[in-house]
């Protein structure tokens, strides 16, 4: 990664789970002109919260679209559920972000720094199995499309309800409490549609 300090384009970065420096996820730190979009997979590989403060997401001004993903065997998410939210904690990324998506996150609670990024106008929250409560939404000005999928435990709208700019809600797959909730209390409101599934996969790149 030394040589590539002035890398502007990392599409997708693989967090090793081997002590190597070229996956390790403290070397996205020195590429400070990323700009456009960028995955990161296997998050349950990253070592300690030090590192992946180290990353440096909050530094990288450019970037406009940011997906984090975990991957963790079902036998060891006791274990490692509570590292992962201090993780994501050091996972912040600069305010102007425009997009984010959270995917098989094994933490009991979203980070409140989501409820920061004023720029937002897409957030996705993917298999976020063990979360019970959204993260605060109301300041979120400029956000437009909420989608939640297979987040059984999720069983709280965000007390201060959702942002004036939201127009796309859309809960579906074991989410039963928010889905009833939708139906009865929002769905006149909001526009929401399966299809909108299909968006979730494409961060796949």
């Amino acid at each position: 990664m030394d040589r590539l300090k002035c890398l502007q384009t990392l599409p997708k970065f693989v967090v090793s789970k081997h002590d190597s420096a070229s996956g390790c996820i403290g070397e996205l730190g020195k590429l400070k002109n990323l700009q456009g979009k960028l995955l990161i997979k296997e998050l349950q590989n990253v070592r300690s919260a030090d590192d992946a403060l180290n990353a440096g997401l909050k530094d990288k001004g450019y970037l406009e679209k940011l997906v984090l993903e975990c991957n963790i065997p079902p036998e060891e998410v006791l274990c490692i559920s509570e590292s992962q939210r201090s993780v994501l904690e050091n996972l912040q990324p600069r305010e102007n972000l425009k997009s984010l998506s959270i995917k098989r996150y094994s933490g009991k609670g979203f980070s409140d720094w989501i409820g920061g990024l004023t720029s937002l106008s897409e957030l996705k929250l993917f298999d976020c199995k063990y979360c019970s409560a959204l993260p605060s939404l109301g300041h979120l000005t400029s956000l437009v499309q909420l989608l939640i999928y297979s987040c059984p435990e999720l069983k709280y709208m965000p007390e201060e309800g959702f942002p004036a700019s939201l127009r796309f809600l859309w809960i579906a797959s074991v989410c039963p409490v928010l889905e009833e909730e939708l139906k009865d209390n929002w769905a006149s409101r909001y526009v929401y549609d399966d299809s909108m599934f299909e968006t979730m996969e494409e961060d796949e790149y």
